[in-house]
């Protein structure tokens, strides 16, 4: 028996010895895979690989050791977490319009779910997988992994890009998850409508979803795939989420990038609609809900005050802030940085959402000399 066990140790030996120290060509792939089958939990290598082929995916040469390797994962490592392993998580996708490959991962991944009902990861895996093509099964496989695991946040993430891309169209995309074909029948469907009033009736999905249809949106105007500007979905979404929250700030501030992306378009810009009012500093403070307590700077020998002028945005949360230092002054990003931190309440006026305009005199203290740097 120890003759075996040595032998056997032996052996995986040498084939450890054979993974290259960086995957540069074909045939490094090749020997990483035979090491990874002697070594199936090697997440990290198995990481490696996929990575090497997602790099890659566009070439012809590749596709099948690409495929072969993908079968190879979800019959094997159904359950990898390649995020744990600090790995992309896309190197496990394939573009449903590569309609010969993608039928036996699809037929595999639905096996593995079948088998494996209460394994979050491979619900997970599955569901990121096949979300273009089995929307409502993969978005149960969501809502269930998130059940049998709670410390992992990504669910909620991934769920709103599944639901974004079925208001969007999206029926085809890369491994980067870039969109390559629309289908507007997919933006009237049942499932679209429904997913929408599930959102506006949850202000953290919502959030989620709203910026994830921007994301999408952004793409798709890159690409010159449609006309349509999604961008006024998002913000619809986005608001209502904001507005759930109400009196409280909003739980994720999206609306302020959102608004700021908009001065990327050529044309079409979408605005914020709701009024400016100016509030004097006194009584805007009493809105505060949450802000940093005390900024320290190194580089002062005395309490210095910077005023810093603002924008809260109708959700809360600061969208703009400036100091009259400068961009380039080091004490006046010291006070921006940490006023752009500051939550308010948000204010309605005749029960209408406003922007607020204000100043606020932020005071940087210096460093205690027991905590100075040497």
């Amino acid at each position: 028996m120890r003759r075996l066990l040595f032998a056997f140790t032996l052996l995986a030996s040498a084939v450890f010895a054979q993974v290259p120290k960086s995957l540069r060509t074909a045939e490094d792939a090749l020997q990483a895979e035979r090491a990874l089958k002697a070594d199936p939990r090697n997440d990290k290598l198995a990481g490696d690989i996929l990575e090497f082929y997602l790099n890659r995916w566009p070439d012809p040469k590749l596709h099948d050791a690409r495929v072969h390797l993908l079968m190879w994962i979800i019959a094997n490592r159904p359950d990898i977490d390649l995020a744990a392993a600090v790995h992309d998580p896309r190197g496990l996708l394939l573009n449903p319009d590569d309609k010969e490959a993608y039928t036996p991962l699809r037929e595999a991944w639905l096996r593995q779910t079948a088998l494996q009902p209460g394994n979050a990861r491979v619900l997970y895996n599955a569901a990121r997988c096949l979300r273009l093509t089995d929307r409502e099964s993969a978005a149960n496989w969501l809502k269930t992994a998130a059940n049998y695991d709670t410390e992992t946040t990504d669910y909620s993430n991934t769920l709103a890009r599944l639901y974004a891309e079925a208001l969007t169209g999206v029926v085809a995309m890369s491994p980067f998850e870039e969109p390559t074909r629309l289908d507007s029948a997919v933006t009237q469907s049942l499932f679209a409508r429904q997913v929408k009033e599930e959102a506006m009736q949850d202000s953290i999905l919502g959030a989620h979803l709203g910026w994830s249809v921007h994301l999408i949106a952004m793409a798709l105007r890159a690409a010159g795939l449609t006309e349509t500007d999604y961008d006024t979905v998002a913000e619809e979404i986005m608001i209502n989420a904001a507005n759930l929250d109400y009196p409280k700030p909003a739980k994720i501030p999206v609306l302020a990038q959102f608004y700021r992306d908009q001065g990327l378009k050529v044309s079409h810009k979408i605005l914020p609609k709701f009024p400016e009012i100016e509030v004097k500093p006194k009584d805007e403070a009493n809105a505060l809900v949450d802000f940093e307590k005390k900024i320290t700077a190194d580089e002062i020998k005395a309490p210095i005050k910077v005023p810093v002028s603002v924008m809260i945005g109708m959700d809360g949360h600061v969208w703009k802030a400036e100091s009259p230092l400068g961009a380039e002054d080091k004490m006046g990003k010291f006070a921006v940085n940490s006023l752009l931190r500051w939550t308010f309440k948000p204010l309605r006026v005749s029960g209408e959402p406003v922007q607020v305009v204000t100043t606020f005199d932020v005071t940087i203290e210096p460093v205690p000399p027991e905590k100075r740097k040497n």
